[in-house]
């Protein structure tokens, strides 16, 4: 056996003990996760913090936010456009894996659907000239699905807006929808609780897409 393979085995039974002898300890192990997460840059990073969440899935096979912070992970590794389309192709393949399994246990959650929308909207970047036809409308409705859902969601807000955004300046049409989206996402981002364990990702987005509102007006 691989000496990463057997540290990794013997990590996983580490926290799964570890996790089973705290009652706090699911939520100290998920929060510190989430930490490396938001600093996380590298591919590398990455990985490492999506094992992180993989092995609390495992010990906690209950809770739907470890999948579904392991599935985020993965697509802001498929980003990385240095990457072979087919190895971005794989992260969104693990992305979905987790993401599904996230959804059989949470159905009908507004993050799962977003997130799924963003893995979509993930996939479509890979090639968009090949995939844009068949795949715009499943991002599109997966955001608008959200909104519908929760019309005060930042993410889903500024998500729907930077597609619309997009499609505007396509089609050289008005990009004053998608900017209104842009503005009330903000303060929505910015009321959230960062500490708590539920997902509050996305204000980067919405800061560069006022800017570019800014510069467009």
């Amino acid at each position: 056996m691989k000496k990463s393979v057997l540290l990794t085995m013997l990590f996983s039974l580490s926290l799964t003990t570890y996790l089973h002898a705290d009652p706090d300890s699911y939520d100290k192990a998920m929060r510190q996760a989430i930490t490396e997460l938001d600093s996380a840059r590298t591919q590398e990073e990455f990985q490492t913090v999506a094992n992180t969440f993989d092995r609390i899935a495992i010990a906690e096979p209950g809770e739907w936010l470890p999948l579904y912070y392991s599935g985020l992970s993965y697509i802001y590794m498929s980003f990385d456009k240095s990457l072979a389309p087919e190895q971005r192709d794989q992260y969104l393949d693990k992305a979905l894996e987790k993401v599904n399994a996230a959804n059989k246990l949470n159905e009908n959650n507004v993050e799962i659907t977003i997130l799924m929308g963003y893995l979509k909207m993930a996939r479509l970047t890979v090639n968009p000239a090949e995939r844009g036809p068949s795949m715009s409308p499943q991002v599109s409705a997966y955001f608008q699905k959200a909104v519908s859902m929760d019309p005060q969601n930042p993410r889903a807000l500024i998500l729907l807006a930077r597609w619309k955004y997009g499609t505007a300046r396509y089609f050289n049409s008005s990009i004053e929808e998608s900017c209104a989206m842009v503005a009330k996402s903000i303060p929505l981002f910015k009321s959230q609780d960062a500490g708590a364990l539920t997902p509050h990702w996305g204000l980067d987005i919405a800061l560069d897409m006022e800017k570019a509102c800014v510069q467009e007006n």
